[in-house]
């Protein structure tokens, strides 16, 4: 397994490192195949705090949201607080009489805003985000400090640990032409033990938007992929199981 740098996909408004407390990590779309379920069995949307410091921080008062113009639109709990260097996860599962950590909203799996302010609504740590993938996390890489990107889930835990729920994250294939124009190819002529049941390709833009998909893909050698009604910029490839997730970015030049 092989831990992997990307261009950033989403937009930072606001960065919190210095305070301590940060936006560490969030799935907008769940499933029964992440395995990752709240203390009813529900498999939810959640969104994981870190506090960057050694220190325990209360957070009585503050505040989560999916709108900058909404900021109070979730108040966490009297009598919750954060570890030094510890994790919180909070459900945003729209049922907040299911417990003091679930939210009155979802997250929008085809993109939102997310916002953590402190008691005085000060935004503490933001970011918009563009179309996700379910089962595929946003996370800071370095774990509490870094540029999110897409990975395995690291629920509760470090960032920078790559192995979850049993998913292996491989940049082992090749992509060429690499920058592409019409046509891409992808080759796992170089990679071992490919997986043997169908897989999903998506091919999505910089801001996390998905602009192509394959469904029941069958991993050949050497796949083709039409890059038609696709304009130049950055984008990504994402081939991906219960079990395994293929990433590796790529550049779309200008035609002629």
């Amino acid at each position: 397994m092989k831990s992997l740098s990307f261009l950033l996909l989403v937009c930072l408004s606001h960065f919190s490192v210095a305070q301590g407390l940060v936006i560490n990590e969030f799935v907008a779309s769940s499933d029964s195949l992440s395995e990752i379920s709240d203390e009813l069995g529900e498999y939810d949307d959640w969104v994981e705090l870190y506090n960057n410091s050694s220190e325990a921080i209360d957070l009585s008062g503050y505040y989560l949201s999916d709108n900058f113009e909404t900021l109070d639109k979730w108040q966490i709990p009297d009598g919750i607080s954060i570890a030094g260097n510890g994790f919180l996860i909070i459900w945003a599962d729209d049922d907040d009489e299911q417990g003091d950590l679930h939210t009155n909203y979802k997250l929008n799996k085809q993109g939102e805003e997310l916002i953590l302010s402190d008691p005085g609504l000060n935004i503490l740590d933001s970011l918009s985000f563009g179309e996700q993938e379910t089962n595929v996390s946003m996370a800071r890489i370095p774990n509490g400090t870094g540029d999110f990107v897409p990975r395995a889930p690291t629920f509760n835990t470090n960032n920078s640990t790559v192995a979850v729920n049993n998913i292996d994250i491989r940049s082992d294939f090749g992509l060429f032409p690499n920058p592409a124009k019409e046509v891409l190819f992808i080759d796992f002529s170089v990679t071992e033990n490919l997986p043997t049941n169908s897989m999903t390709l998506i091919i999505s833009d910089a801001l996390g938007r998905t602009r192509y998909q394959q469904q029941s893909l069958q991993i050949s050698n050497l796949i083709p992929v039409d890059l038609a009604g696709l304009s130049a910029g950055s984008y990504f490839v994402r081939i991906y199981n219960k079990d395994t997730l293929y990433i590796k970015p790529f550049t779309i030049y200008e035609n002629d």
